[in-house]
């Protein structure tokens, strides 16, 4: 191969793309569109090969744990995550499924949770904080933190420890959880020696059936949190998962996933329970729940405890979780749960049928009118998505979304300079809507406006600079940071 090949994008046409895709679904479960294209193609000229057909052939006789591999999972794989994330879910494991793995082995003093699909650790080391605020005999107990991902790369991150303020989010350098378990240093947040050790960090290819086992600690295990993993992955490995995260739980065990994922047709053998407005998985058991026990104070990003050595003694008032019968006292939040997994499979019609159903109920839920609108201009109802839009506008007119909507309608009726104009409407809700400022610079473009078209696409790229490069951008429609900057750039 000479040096002025390798500076060439090799040519990557449907044909072997979609056999790269078939390959890589039967090596990892991923399942991936054609906006990633561009990544297969960096990751061509990244393994050396002169042509995709070579690439493929190196691919097919190298093993899954090959180099080659590697980068291309790193490459294809998202790394979104972040610390205590989905609020929801985090009030219903500090408020009861936590508590009710304490009073499960109130006796052997034993717990055993995995992150599958970790990432790059937020999630794993959420838990291990969870349990040493609530546990204040810690110490007597034989924890195991198991955390996963077949991502080579980010497990590295994760084993280092180290964040940036992206993984906090919106809460502060001085905020207590970040004083207590973190300590600053100049370029950014290591987590501290107590949280550190609590996990255990491992690759694993949750599409192979190598779980439950004990020799990869897989088995007889508390709790599973998979969440954001399997929108990813094919349905026949979803299934496949399914039957394997039952048989990796003890009896009355917890799975849960992201809200987009839940799937009560897959995941059939499970009992679905509903608190507030998250919705968790149970392996099914004869005998009856154990009464939960007195946890200590809620422990979230929105109420931190107090800034302390992370092993000064706690006091426990009498603080009573919800019981498990109270799980199902509203049944329109699942309506809700299960419309918004159809609009992420782009089940619409589906989708629809929940979410009106559900506004019987909630008729002021301005999110829930916003996804009906979305619903109906992604179904090509423009005069429908339009009226609605404008109905929501009339009711909440610093909601945002919904002048979006009626830019995306004004767009594919042709009529750019109105689509423009609600563009920036948006833009003067929030300056910083990355989408927003690169739509604009698409339709200026469209229009002719180069100089337009480029001061609006440099305001984007400067906005995603400061995010992570697999960070997942807002209504992008699942693209990554480092996708956006390569289309952006071109």
């Amino acid at each position: 191969m000479s040096p002025a090949s390798s500076s060439l994008a090799p040519p990557l046409n449907d044909e072997i793309y979609s056999r790269l895709q078939d390959l890589i679904h039967v090596r990892t479960g991923l399942i991936f569109s054609d906006h990633q294209r561009a990544s297969v193609i960096k990751e061509i000229k990244h393994a050396g090969a002169d042509t995709p057909e070579q690439y493929y052939s190196l691919l097919c006789t190298k093993p899954i744990n090959a180099a080659c591999w590697d980068d291309l999972i790193n490459a294809l794989t998202i790394c979104e995550t972040y610390f205590f994330r989905d609020s929801d879910q985090m009030q219903m494991l500090r408020k009861y499924i936590i508590p009710d793995l304490l009073a499960r082995h109130c006796n052997d003093h034993t717990l055993r949770l995995w992150s599958a699909g970790c990432a790059t650790g937020e999630e794993a080391y959420t838990l291990a904080m969870l349990l040493r605020y609530l546990i204040p005999d810690i110490e007597r107990w034989k924890i195991t933190i198991l955390a996963t991902d077949i991502n080579k790369h980010a497990l590295e991150k994760a084993q280092r420890g180290h964040y940036l303020d992206w993984s906090f989010r919106q809460q502060a350098a001085d905020d207590p959880l970040v004083l207590t378990y973190f300590t600053q240093d100049y370029s950014g947040y290591q987590i501290h020696s107590s949280i550190k050790p609590m996990v255990h960090f491992a690759c694993l290819n949750l599409s192979e059936d190598s779980f439950p086992s004990s020799l990869n600690m897989t088995d007889h295990l508390d709790l599973i949190l998979c969440r954001n993993v399997t929108m990813y992955l094919s349905e026949t490995v979803i299934q496949q998962l399914a039957r394997r995260f039952y048989e990796c739980l003890l009896p009355g065990g917890w799975l849960m996933l992201a809200a987009c994922e839940n799937n009560d047709q897959i995941y059939y053998q499970f009992k679905t329970l509903l608190y507030e407005k998250a919705i968790v998985y149970q392996k099914v058991m004869s005998s009856p729940l154990p009464p939960p026990p007195q946890p200590n104070p809620a422990f979230c990003p929105a109420q931190p405890p107090p800034t302390a050595a992370p092993d000064a003694p706690r006091s426990q008032p009498a603080v009573h979780p919800t019981p498990p019968s109270e799980f199902a006292a509203d049944a329109s939040q699942k309506l809700y749960q299960v419309g918004m997994a159809f609009i992420n499979e782009h089940k619409f019609e589906e989708a629809k049928k929940c979410l009106l159903e559900y506004l019987t109920q909630h008729p002021q839920d301005v999110d829930v009118q916003y996804q009906l609108t979305f619903i109906e201009a992604n179904s090509g109802h423009l005069e429908e998505a339009q009226l609605m839009a404008k109905q929501i506008i009339d009711q909440n007119p610093l909601f945002s979304k919904a002048y979006t909507i009626l830019a995306l309608v004004y767009q594919e009726k042709g009529e750019l300079n109105l689509a423009v104009t609600q563009l920036k409407k948006v833009l003067y809700l929030d300056p910083h809507d990355l989408m927003t400022n690169f739509n604009l610079a698409v339709l200026y473009q469209k229009q002719g406006l180069s100089y337009k078209a480029s001061h609006y696409r440099q305001q984007a790229i400067k906005l995603a600079c400061k995010l992570q490069p697999y960070d997942i951008i807002p209504d992008s429609d699942n693209l990554s940071v480092s996708d956006f900057l390569l289309m952006a750039r071109t």
